[in-house]
């Protein structure tokens, strides 16, 4: 009887029928992710899907989020407070992907140490783009991107991962740290698959067909219109954005979201990671919102498409050193995923 490797996207269906046919082992799945709480808002589905389909689910995290704001009022302290909201959100990121079921590692550092800065990751939240966070010297969207990636190309040659996950080229919704995690995956991938020809890891980025995009929104219309919460500032409402809106360069015409999973039942795992990141996100029934207000359905599905491997270390170097930081950046939409 001839096998087949487990796969990233299978659903349940397909692992029961195909049991006896799967190598023994499970999928290796890699997602690499700017800041905690974007592993469980861009890709908590995919996550909580393939950890509970016994696969071996790896959560790469480039930066601890300094440079956050701050939602409840009794943790405003930490805002602006560098180290110190860097510890907290580490821990915030330990008890989410606990609760996904998944790995949890800082890039270019080791699982339970300090970097060799002495902080808790080598690279530092960039911020929006524009603002002065992006001048840090150890931020993360100026750091050369040889050095980040060669440390996420060390991760994928000794774990070998079957698919890689992250943003597409414009981040989701623009923030620099977010392009620079999606250039850095790229990069670190070519570098891998230059170093081990033999390597067969795939590259998918993070998509929304359009349609679902039209139809969250229509849903926050008729769900969430009107709702107050208490934020930051005090008592607010929440922001439903309409139909005629523009949306985040992730919502793409629905052809060109080939591979989806739907998996409505992992969204109560879902719901419980993001209330581990109480200082980015507040809960609603059927929708969160950030710091801005604005509203994002949770959904039991996600999109992705497949990006073929560049065969070119050189050429993503040498497009990096052209690169500009901080103010060329766009600073993107209104933060709503998509809806």
């Amino acid at each position: 009887m001839s096998t087949r490797r487990p796969v990233f996207g299978d659903t349940r269906e397909q692992r029961a029928a195909q049991d006896q046919q799967l190598e023994h082992r499970p999928l290796r799945l890699l997602a690499v992710h700017a800041h905690p709480d974007d592993e469980t808002l861009w890709h908590g589905i995919a996550l909580a899907h393939h950890a509970a389909l016994g696969d071996d689910v790896h959560v790469v995290t480039c930066t601890l989020g300094e440079e956050g704001e701050v939602i409840p009022a009794e943790l405003a302290h930490l805002e602006g407070q560098g180290e110190a909201l860097a510890r907290h959100r580490r821990e915030e990121l330990r008890r989410a992907t606990a609760t996904l079921g998944v790995r949890s590692s800082i890039l270019g550092v080791g699982p339970a140490a300090a970097s060799a800065t002495g902080r808790l990751s080598r690279w530092r939240d960039s911020g929006m783009a524009g603002t002065s966070a992006a001048e840090h010297p150890d931020a993360f969207a100026g750091a050369p991107l040889a050095e980040p990636a060669a440390a996420l190309a060390e991760v994928i040659l000794a774990e070998r991962p079957d698919a890689v996950v992250t943003y597409e080229d414009q981040g989701g919704y623009g923030h620099p740290d977010h392009i620079r995690a999606h250039e850095v995956t790229v990069a670190a991938l070519t570098r891998a698959h230059s170093v081990d020809p033999t390597l067969t890891t795939r590259l998918y980025l993070t998509v929304v067909p359009r349609s679902w995009a039209q139809e969250d929104r229509a849903w926050l219309a008729e769900h969430a219109s009107g709702d107050q919460e208490v934020g930051r500032g005090g008592p607010a409402a929440v922001v439903v954005l309409g139909p005629d809106d523009p949306y985040p360069p992730s919502v793409v015409p629905d052809e060109e979201a080939p591979l989806r999973i739907v998996d409505p039942a992992v969204l109560p795992v879902v719901r419980a990671a993001i209330a581990e990141h109480p200082t980015q996100v507040l809960l609603h029934d059927g929708y969160y919102t950030l710091s801005n207000h604005v509203a994002t359905r949770m959904r039991g599905r996600e999109a992705f498409v497949e990006m073929p491997i560049p065969l070119s270390v050189r050429r993503h170097e040498e497009d990096d050193e052209s690169r500009t930081v901080g103010g060329q950046q766009s600073r993107g939409l209104p933060h709503d995923h998509g809806a």
